[in-house]
């Protein structure tokens, strides 16, 4: 999965022509019940665990 940093003005712009995209909101629950995308996923930064390294 390729995670794509964009501006406001360039999603709404591809949610016009009609583009799905999925969005995740890593700021606390709090955060985002007060305001989020609609359909955006919870999931906070704090609770997020890196993998670990698998290297020997």
């Amino acid at each position: 999965m390729e995670i794509v940093l964009i501006r406001p003005e360039q999603v709404e712009a591809r949610r016009l022509a009609g583009e799905r995209m999925s969005f995740v909101d890593v700021r606390s629950p709090e955060e985002f019940q007060r305001l989020h995308v609609t359909g955006a996923l919870l999931y906070p930064l704090d609770g997020l665990q890196p993998k670990k390294s698998q290297s020997s």
